[in-house]
C-alpha cells in the first residue's frame, strides 16, 4: 500500500521493451513489460516488490469488482515507483 510520506503522481507511461513475466496473464492479470517511458525519462524495471489489488461493488452492487492492479517496483537506478493498471 502507499505510505503517508509517499505520494501518488497520475501521469501516462509509454510502455517499452518485452513482457518480462507472464506467468501473472493466466490468472487474468496484467503483464508488466521491461521498461517504461514516463516523460523523457525511462524507467526498467529490476523487481517487483509488492501487488495487490483493488475492488469495490459492481454497479448492480450485488458483486465484487476488480477496479486496479498495483505495483511497487524497484527500478535498476534504485528508485522504487508504483504502478497501477486499471481493469476496463
Amino acid at each position: 500500500m502507499i505510505e503517508p510520506n509517499e505520494r501518488f503522481i497520475s501521469k501516462a507511461l509509454t510502455p517499452m521493451g518485452d513482457v518480462t513475466e507472464t506467468s501473472s496473464m493466466t490468472r487474468g492479470e496484467p503483464a508488466l513489460l521491461e521498461a517504461f517511458q514516463w516523460g523523457k525519462q525511462t524507467l526498467e524495471i529490476a523487481k517487483v516488490l509488492e501487488a495487490w489489488k483493488e475492488s469495490g461493488p459492481c454497479k448492480s452492487g450485488k458483486e465484487m469488482y476488480l477496479r486496479k492492479h498495483w505495483y511497487r517496483l524497484e527500478t535498476t537506478c534504485g528508485k522504487t515507483d508504483f504502478l497501477t493498471a486499471f481493469s476496463s
